[in-house]
């Protein structure tokens, strides 16, 4: 057994002696000496005064690496790190990529055999909680709003004539004045005619319309233009009476119309009335909270517009009297075209049917039955939510509107219920 020495860590060892040893601990090769031959080497070493020449050849004498070997070392050490580096860094990108289909996957298998997994804790929560409904729910504010408010029915029209009637001595007074207007004075048995029938007819007419019988006053108004023919002579009876009476002609006229209107408007009218009647009606039990006979009310006004909605018939006022064939012919034309029959105008009944509906709904919740049937389906709705059967139970939860209570949460569970089965575009990219 020799001993050695490694020049390059200074490590002293013994070993049997063979051409090539390795330092133990640095595992060089090159640079292990025997000790004896270091020193003597070591004695005869030349001064560091010498050349660059003769220190490179000193220290291969020594047995020192040349320190090209060893940058050329240090390059090799330094790639191998480096491959090493990229070896590793690409199998744990390839792991990842492993790792994340994996959780894809399971995600996708997740959200298609139990979806509710994927959502977080709170929605589960709002998906399996329950809300009490109270057995006589209390009147929300938004459905103290809906039964007080009040459909505005269009006003009636005027049942009325646009000027108050004649009295006698307004029309003698009438008939002096055209006669001095036109210088035309008629003979006093023509005006004793003419007042005559002016008390027979006009003056009964007009105390049938305050009396609100409009047929008989558009009857007698009629015949109060029954006048007769000025001395048998029609051209002079038109060219002279006519013309000096027209003013009394048209205003009359007028009436007639009014009342021909009044008489053709009275059934439609009438049903509008009637309609209103029974709204009021409504109004008044809905304040007291009296839910079964508001319910019925409500039965009654959806029957009753359904009737008076049909299209309606044309109307034609009540047949003209005979005297009308007396009446001159011009006079007999514009009688003819205000007794025409007319298709009357039906009122736009679509705001009270809206009323209607949303007071129904409000009346419904509140009858004895009414909240169990909700709460009956709200029940049925959770049971289908433990189930998953997700559709189902969103038909029905989609049914429940009030009271508030259950209607914000079946509000929150459609929502959950549409993320379950409608899944986002972003959900459906990260589990591809």
């Amino acid at each position: 057994m020799e001993r050695f020495t490694c020049t390059h860590c200074g490590h002293h060892f013994e070993s049997e002696s063979n051409e090539t040893l390795i330092c133990p601990s640095c595992f060089w090769s090159t640079t292990v000496k025997k000790e004896e031959k270091e020193k003597r080497e070591d004695s005869s070493m030349p001064s560091a005064s010498g050349g660059e020449e003769g220190g490179e050849v000193g220290s291969l004498e020594r047995g020192e690496p040349p320190r090209g070997w060893l940058w050329s070392g240090g390059v090799l050490f330094a790639f191998l790190l480096l491959g090493v580096s990229i070896f590793a860094f690409r199998h744990l990108k390839k792991q990842e990529e492993i790792l994340h289909k994996i959780e894809s996957k399971n995600a996708q298998v997740i959200a298609s055999e139990a979806p509710e997994l994927t959502l977080a804790p709170e929605e589960r929560e709002i998906l399996n909680r329950k809300v009490s409904l109270e057995a006589a729910p209390i009147l929300t504010g938004p459905e103290r709003e809906i039964l007080r408010h009040r459909v505005v029915f269009r006003p009636r029209p005027p049942q009325g004539i646009p000027t108050p009637p004649w009295e006698e001595k307004q029309f003698d007074e009438f008939l002096e004045g055209e006669q001095l207007k036109y210088q035309v004075p008629l003979e006093r048995s023509y005006r004793r005619k003419l007042k005559q029938l002016f008390r027979d007819h006009y003056v009964p007419a007009a105390q049938a319309f305050e009396a609100r019988d409009f047929l008989k006053a558009r009857d007698e108004w009629i015949r109060s233009l029954r006048f007769p023919i000025y001395k048998n002579d029609v051209a002079k009876h038109r060219g002279v009476v006519l013309t000096m009476l027209r003013p009394f002609v048209n205003d009359t006229l007028s009436k007639i119309g009014a009342m021909n209107a009044s008489l053709m408007g009275k059934e439609l009218h009438a049903n509008e009335e009637e309609i209103k009647s029974i709204y009021e009606g409504l109004q008044d039990l809905l304040a007291k909270d009296s839910w079964e006979e508001a319910n019925a009310k409500v039965l009654e006004l959806t029957k009753r517009l359904e009737a008076i909605e049909k299209p309606p018939r044309e109307t034609t006022p009540s047949p003209l009297p005979q005297e009308i064939a007396f009446v001159d012919t011009d006079i007999q034309e514009v009688l003819l075209a205000q007794a025409a029959p007319a298709q009357p105008s039906l009122p736009d009944w679509g705001a009270l049917r809206e009323d209607l509906r949303a007071k129904e709904e409000v009346v419904q919740n509140h009858l004895p039955g009414g909240w169990e049937t909700v709460r009956k389906q709200y029940e049925e709705a959770r049971l289908l939510l433990q189930n998953r059967n997700w559709r189902e139970a969103k038909e029905l939860l989609q049914k429940i509107d009030s009271p508030e209570a259950l209607a914000e949460d079946a509000r929150a569970k459609i929502a959950i219920i549409e993320k379950l089965t409608h899944p986002s575009l972003d959900s459906q990219d990260e589990t591809s």
